[in-house]
């Protein structure tokens, strides 16, 4: 099934004016609350469910609490509580810095960072929201969201780690540049056709994951070429440059892919007979290559 996530963190500073301090845990200290509250998004494939973490209090000193979702179609918010300590006459200027690590330490994206300024009274909180996605190439294991605070008035810092967990099938890691799951479909995003048969004429898809790719500075630089033939082994259709893959892919692991998908419209009035559509992958990076070639019938 498909495999997706999203993770809301929310980061809530709380203060107090210098004419209330019972709220304050202590100078130099953190306050801090972490949560789970997960909602299910329709239209996966699937029925796993998502386990949630709790409520847990804390200082920088104490485990974290740990939470599970799936990758499969999920979304999880996290909030995150930190106390500014004492702030004169209820200033508050603080900053903050955000990212989530995959199991092997690996950064999903770059830090989230941003800051607060302003006055607020006891009851006042300020609250900063991130978001991130989990890519469905991400393998499974514990996951840690860094969090790194600075209050500017105090001049001290804190770091916590809440961790979350995500449950999936594992994923066997791209040893070479190759095409999984490609097939050729009469529906898009259907499943595979094999044989695949046209009457008179339609629409053939194309889809699979594309991996094993070589990155050069965050990006890959890979081409896919198509090639049809019709009956008499005679070029009908001929596109070099039928897909072209070199976005920024700052989060690259060894299970990295990306999802292809394509279509070819045959008319009507087509010879009958068999065809052969040619892709060759090419990575221009690793100076490598993989060919793929599928039939189909005109009736």
């Amino acid at each position: 099934g498909a495999r997706a996530a999203r993770a809301r963190l929310a980061l809530q500073a709380l203060v107090s004016s210098s004419e209330h301090q019972g709220n304050v845990p202590g100078e130099g200290c953190i306050e801090a609350r972490v949560a789970t509250d997960q909602r299910v998004e329709c239209g996966c494939i699937g029925g796993d469910h998502v386990d949630g973490g709790g409520h847990a209090r804390h200082s920088l000193a104490t485990p974290e609490p740990r939470f599970r979702h799936s990758r499969r179609s999920r979304q999880a918010e996290r909030h995150a509580t930190g106390g500014a300590g004492r702030v004169p006459q209820g200033q508050v200027h603080t900053t903050d810095s955000v990212v989530a690590l995959d199991p092997s330490g690996l950064p999903l994206y770059a830090p989230a960072k941003d800051t607060s300024n302003g006055m607020l009274s006891e009851s006042k909180t300020l609250k900063n929201t991130f978001w991130f996605d989990i890519p469905p190439f991400a393998p499974a294991g514990t996951y840690k969201i860094q969090i790194k605070l600075h209050d500017g008035v105090k001049n001290t810092d804190a770091e916590f780690d809440p961790l979350f967990t995500v449950e999936a099938p594992p994923l066997p890691a791209f040893e070479h540049l190759e095409v999984r799951d490609f097939h050729l479909s009469l529906t898009q995003g259907g499943p595979a056709a094999n044989p695949l048969v046209l009457e008179s004429g339609g629409t053939v898809y194309l889809s699979g994951k594309i991996g094993g790719m070589q990155f050069r500075e965050d990006r890959p630089d890979v081409q896919v070429s198509l090639v049809v033939t019709g009956p008499k082994g005679d070029k009908i259709f001929e596109r070099p440059n039928f897909l072209v893959i070199n976005d920024s892919h700052p989060y690259h692991p060894p299970t990295f892919f990306m999802s292809i998908n394509g279509n070819l419209n045959i008319p009507a009035g087509f010879a009958k007979g068999a065809y052969s559509e040619k892709y060759t992958v090419t990575d221009h990076i690793a100076n490598a290559t993989a060919n793929y070639e599928f039939k189909f019938q005109v009736r």
